[in-house]
């Protein structure tokens, strides 16, 4: 029987991701046995996003915007942190904001909100990265199952050239692990960043449409 691996949930808030076909979809290999596919790119982030974050960090110093990407994986690493027991796991803009205080700190001429926009930018720019390597990883194993078996393709050889690193690496596990469980430790991967992209997107959508909302309001009592 194939085996089918659990897939990740598709957010369609911000920034969908595009497959070329489903990372964890079974297919038939040559030898009846079951690969993995990967996504053929991972979508960009919305623009009007890209737009607002250029338009921000054009008012940093250069000092100031080598700290944006620190903030950014600090972040990542609380929303991955499990909460303590018995306590009411934080939303996403009250991680981003603690982590723009601790991080970041008063920048001057700068506004809370802002900042914390950005950090929420370079977060997604991170897990953007994370997802990408877990493409990369799967390549990297069906390349190395492929050759322990002898039926390296033309495809194989590319991507283990690509990711020799990872290709030795899995070529080493498999012959103590299985195909299956790493394919799954990539799957929940996979699952876990995305899940953690679409809270990231959710946020960054929910602070678009309030400055929207606030510049419509201006407008209106203006007139």
């Amino acid at each position: 029987m194939r085996r089918r691996l659990p897939l990740g949930r598709i957010f369609s808030f911000l920034v969908p991701v595009v497959f070329a076909s489903a990372l964890v979809a079974a297919l038939a290999a040559a030898d009846g046995t079951a690969t993995i596919q990967v996504p053929a790119k991972i979508a960009p982030i919305d623009r009007g996003a890209l737009q607002k974050e250029t338009q921000l960090t054009s008012r940093f110093t250069a000092a100031e915007r080598a700290k944006l990407p620190a903030a950014g994986k600090e972040l990542i690493a609380r929303l991955d942190a499990r909460p303590a027991p018995n306590t009411k796991p934080k939303t996403v803009d009250a991680h981003a904001t603690e982590t723009t205080s601790a991080v970041l700190g008063a920048m001057p001429g700068q506004d809370v909100e802002s900042l914390v926009f950005l950090v929420l930018m370079h977060a997604w720019k991170a897990t953007n990265e994370d997802l990408k390597n877990v493409a990369a990883a799967v390549k990297a194993l069906n390349a190395a199952k492929a050759a322990l078996g002898g039926q390296m393709t033309e495809q194989h050889k590319a991507d283990a050239a690509a990711e020799k690193a990872l290709f030795e690496t899995y070529k080493t596990r498999l012959k103590t692990q299985s195909y299956e469980a790493l394919a799954d430790e990539n799957s929940l991967k996979w699952q876990a960043f995305i899940e953690r992209q679409a809270k990231i997107a959710q946020t960054v959508t929910n602070t678009m449409k309030k400055w929207a909302d606030a510049s419509a309001n201006i407008s209106q009592n203006v007139k």
